[in-house]
């Protein structure tokens, strides 16, 4: 019996179909998945905001705008003039 070859074949299910698709409920953030743009107009409109701040405002955890801000500084959209505790964010 060796060597014998075995084939299998599968109907299709109609209950496999997949017609409902769902959003990871993650933001899919980095550059172009829009939560930079929220930070960048929060940013705008108060420069002296901290990360604390922009947290609160956009109700996201603390590290996520950690994040988000250290690829807008990378990017070169936002830097940061001054020190931590009397500096502003200028928005490029």
């Amino acid at each position: 019996m060796l060597g014998d070859d075995l084939t299998v074949k599968f109907s299709a299910l109609e209950s496999a179909i997949i017609s409902d698709f769902k959003t990871s409920k993650r933001q899919n953030g980095g550059l172009n998945g829009g939560l930079a743009d929220r930070i960048i107009m929060v940013i705008s409109s108060d420069k002296t905001i901290t990360v604390a701040g922009i947290s609160d405002i956009l109700e996201i955890p603390k590290r996520t705008v950690e994040r988000e801000i250290k690829k807008l500084r990378e990017s070169g959209r936002i830097t940061r003039k001054g020190g931590r505790r009397y500096g502003y964010w200028e928005v490029m």
